[in-house]
């Protein structure tokens, strides 16, 4: 299983793509209802400049362990079609066996 370093440093790697889908996509909306993301972090995030937004967004992922990070990777997949693509395009570092390492998990 991939450690929560492991999640970070993936959607570091990718931060153009984050940054489009946490702009283009309702992926703060559904963290937040889901209780993933407080309003706070809602906030904080969408009041930012564009070149902040992934940085506080990987922060806030930082701070979530076990079944809050599994549950973010799912809806990352269902919600972020394109930052799951470019992670899955990863696969020397965060493919092992056909999966993504950092709990993606395709239905």
């Amino acid at each position: 299983m991939a450690t929560l370093g492991d999640v970070c440093a993936g959607l570091a790697q990718h931060k153009s793509t984050l940054l489009r889908e946490l702009c283009d996509t309702n992926l703060l909306d559904v963290l937040v209802k889901k209780g993933l993301f407080s309003l706070n972090d809602l906030e904080l995030i969408s009041s930012a400049a564009d070149a902040d937004k992934c940085n506080y967004f990987i922060d806030i992922v930082g701070k979530h362990s076990g079944g809050k990070l599994q549950e973010l990777c799912s809806i990352l997949n269902k919600e972020c079609p394109k930052l799951t693509k470019e992670l899955l395009n990863d696969r020397q570092r965060y493919i092992i066996n056909g999966k993504i390492i950092i709990y993606i998990q395709f239905d």
